[in-house]
Order: structure tokens, then C-alpha cells, then sequence
């Protein structure tokens, strides 16, 4: 497998994940998507770790920043008089009991993360459970959880349990890790189902191109990944054309050089199946 990192925010403090791609040292067959086999399901959840990463040290951040000027604030302002009475209970106050929580929500999730990229999952799902019981009406928290479950059946190439984990998430408006999503649709794909991998990889495309409020970086590298994903799959479908515009369309969201040399390879195969 090739060892190339997906794009890094600039706040970005996680090991380099590897590639959506991996690198295929075997001929090309008759599922001449060979190569873009069981290797990268790793590579989504990783990719997934980077983008949560980043967010955290994103929110690390502001938090930083938001103390600084609170003391600056503090520091200029009136002192009270002697005989004033105590301070009220303000909004400000809350705010900062909430920044609080979400601080201590981010670490937990950064023990997640963690866990998650060295692939313990019983750890990362016991976590998450905890994490969950202690905030049971968070939806980001039940979220992560069943990311976790879902990452848990990917990695074991349990395509039925992926599916039902997923679908589940679906119908209960969860908003599970594109990346994730994606590791479903390749088990898909690599088990000779490649409408159902085309629909997953249509969702999660137009879900991240919709998405305003994430890092441009690695929406860009779950979008090439979508796209090459319901590429392969249009080319099993028979529709050689549409499946050849969805890898080119890939190639130029590619993060790093490597990339778009997996991604042509892919490109290059459909083609000579197509003649």
C-alpha cells in the first residue's frame, strides 16, 4: 500500500492518515477495481480521525483565544464597588459552563479518535458509550457512537452488519463520518453489489458538496473518493461513460500527487474495459 497522507487542516495536529487509494501490485482482471479492494477501508476511518482532529484543535483554538480576551476584558474593566451586591447568575456564566462541557466532550472524542486510528475498537466503542451515557441527549455523541459501530463492521468486512449499522443511522437522521459511510460502499462494491455502492457513494458525494461548513481539504478527499467509489461501480453497471466523467472529476479533487496517480490508474483500466 502506498503511504500517502489525505490533505491536513492547517490546525491539524493527527498522524498522517493513509491513502483513500491503495497502491495495486496485481495485473488487472475482470474486476479490474481490483486494487481498490479491503486496503482502504482503513483509510476512510483514518481519514475520518484527521478531519475530527482537526476540529478539535480548531475548537482548541478559539477557546485559547476566547480566554485571552476575557482577560484582557477583566483586566480593563471597573473594579465593583465594596458594598455591591454578588453577581447574578448571567448568560455569560452559562456560556462558560457550556464551553466547559463542550471542552470536556471534545477530549473524550479525542480518546476516540485515538483509539479508533490504532484500530481498538472494543475501546473506542466503550468509550463512546460512556460518552453517550453522560450526555444522552447529544446528537453528535450518538452520532460518534454509531460511527464507531459502523467502523467496527467495516474493518471486519461484515457487509450485512455495515449496512443494517448504517441504515439504522439513516432512519434516525445520525450524522455518521462521510468517510465511514464510504468504507460501507466499498464492501459493497468488492462483494459484486455495485448499485448499492453506487447509491452510498451518490449520498455521500452530494452530502459533502452541500456541506458549507466543513474543511475544504478533506471534503475534497472524500469527494475524489465518492466519485472514483461510484465510478467503479458505473463501470460494472455498464454505463463506461459516466463512470469515466466521475474519475476525471476525481482527479481533480486529488490531494497529493500520489493520489492522482491511483486515481489514473483506475481511470486508465475503465477505458481499456470499455473498448
Amino acid at each position: 500500500m502506498s503511504q500517502f497522507p489525505p490533505p491536513e487542516s492547517p490546525n491539524s495536529h493527527a498522524t498522517p492518515a493513509p491513502p483513500v487509494v491503495p497502491a495495486s501490485s496485481a495485473p488487472v482482471t475482470d474486476r479490474f477495481w481490483a486494487g481498490f479492494g479491503v486496503g482502504c477501508l482503513v483509510s476512510f476511518i483514518a481519514g475520518a480521525v484527521l478531519a475530527a482532529a482537526a476540529s478539535v484543535a480548531a475548537m482548541a483554538a478559539f477557546g485559547s483565544l476566547a480566554a485571552a480576551v476575557a482577560q484582557q476584558q477583566q483586566a480593563t474593566a471597573p473594579a465593583a464597588p465594596a458594598d455591591a451586591p454578588p453577581a447574578a447568575d448571567t448568560p455569560r456564566g452559562k456560556s462558560n459552563e457550556a464551553a466547559d462541557a463542550d471542552d470536556a466532550i471534545l477530549r473524550d472524542e479525542g480518546a476516540i479518535q485515538d483509539a479508533l486510528e490504532e484500530e481498538d475498537f472494543d475501546r473506542a466503542e466503550s468509550l463512546a458509550r460512556a460518552l453517550v451515557a453522560r450526555h444522552p441527549g447529544d446528537a453528535e455523541c450518538r452520532a460518534l457512537l454509531q460511527t464507531v459501530r459502523v467502523a467496527r463492521a467495516v474493518a471486519a468486512e461484515d457487509v450485512a452488519g455495515a449496512d443494517r449499522l448504517l441504515k439504522e443511522a439513516l432512519e434516525g437522521s445520525m450524522d455518521i463520518d462521510p468517510g465511514t459511510e464510504l468504507g460501507v460502499a466499498e464492501l459493497w462494491l468488492d462483494e459484486g453489489e455495485p448499485e448499492r455502492a453506487r447509491i452510498i457513494a451518490d449520498r455521500v458525494f452530494e452530502r459533502v458538496s452541500e456541506d458549507e461548513t466543513g474543511d475544504d481539504g478533506y471534503d475534497h478527499y472524500i469527494q475524489g473518493a465518492a466519485l472514483v467509489l461510484r465510478g467503479l461501480a458505473r463501470a460494472e453497471l455498464g454505463d463506461p461513460p459516466g463512470a469515466i466523467a466521475d474519475i476525471e472529476a476525481a482527479l481533480k479533487l486529488a490531494p497529493d500527487p500520489a493520489a492522482e496517480k491511483e486515481w489514473r490508474q483506475y481511470l486508465e483500466e475503465v477505458r481499456e474495459k470499455a473498448q
